[in-house]
């Protein structure tokens, strides 16, 4: 039996290190920002492609480290049956503040990219560290390969939490996710009716509201026919 957390950490770890080697050619030359806006990041342009600051390539370091921390936990006390029993949740309110960003990141091995201000979260986009790092195809085929084992699957439906902290990964490496790891989709909520804009009113000159006498209606209905259109 294959050890699921150790192909994990093992891949993790293929891609800490592709990050810490090429992540210093792909940052941005990034530049503090003054004029009374507060101490951060500008881009330089033309670099939304493959270009990210440092400071991003720097949390995405420190969350592969935790996300490989916490996989091995999981799948030890999955393999020990101490799980705990899965909580059932009540729908929580949407979030009104952002997430903060971890209080403390371990020193990024890129010289330059002092963490002048941490970014709150990664990119989302699917395939967005493969698109950067071309390099890591290895470890997106890997992915791909273990997330296709009945074991995986089996781990992932009895500890929950699994799913949770695949998904980032899978996203991040451009895997698509089988059907038993995505998330359900959501119900749509139902759009309130748009108000219908009332139409003008259209007025014909028989009624009586108008009040007109018979020769004012002759005569309109003469110079409608003979310059525009007939009321």
């Amino acid at each position: 039996m294959f050890h699921i957390a150790a192909i994990i950490a093992e891949l993790i770890q293929g891609l800490c290190d592709l990050v810490s080697k090429a992540a210093p050619s792909l940052a941005a030359p990034a530049r503090p920002v003054y004029a009374g806006a507060k101490a951060g990041w500008v881009m330089p342009p033309n670099s939304h492609l493959r270009r990210l600051p440092g400071p991003i390539w720097s949390l995405l370091w420190f969350r592969l480290h935790r996300l490989a921390n916490r996989i091995t936990r999981l799948h030890d006390r999955w393999l020990a049956g101490t799980l705990p029993k899965p909580r059932t949740r009540s729908p929580s309110a949407p979030r009104t503040t952002p997430r903060q960003p971890p209080a403390r990141i371990p020193t990024f091995p890129m010289p330059g990219t002092p963490l002048v201000d941490p970014p709150a979260r990664l990119p989302r986009g699917h395939g967005w560290v493969l698109r950067r790092l071309p390099h890591c195809a290895e470890q997106s085929g890997r992915l791909h390969d273990l997330l296709q084992r009945a074991e995986t699957r089996r781990f992932v439906e009895q500890a929950p939490q699994a799913a949770r902290l695949l998904r980032p990964l899978c996203r991040a490496l451009g895997v698509e996710q089988p059907a038993w790891l995505q998330l359900p989709k959501r119900p749509r909520k139902p759009r309130p009716p748009k108000p219908r804009a009332e139409k003008p009113r259209r007025w014909k000159l028989t009624d009586p509201e108008l009040k007109l006498r018979p020769y004012e209606i002759a005569a309109a209905r003469y110079f409608l026919k003979k310059y525009g259109r007939d009321g």
